[in-house]
């Protein structure tokens, strides 16, 4: 392989790597704004009960 083919390759997998990293990042905040939505919902409903 040569040092570009080589450079190309290292630049994909970094690429790809960050971007999982990130998915799975706003997998998490999604997840924890779903959590809080649902904490305020529920609380909400208490009040108003």
């Amino acid at each position: 392989m040569t040092a570009f083919i080589q450079s190309r390759e290292l630049r994909k997998k970094r690429w790809i790597a960050s971007t999982s990293i990130l998915v799975l990042e706003l997998r998490q905040l999604t997840r924890n704004a779903n959590c809080t939505d649902q904490f305020l919902i529920t609380s909400i409903n208490s009040l108003s009960s």
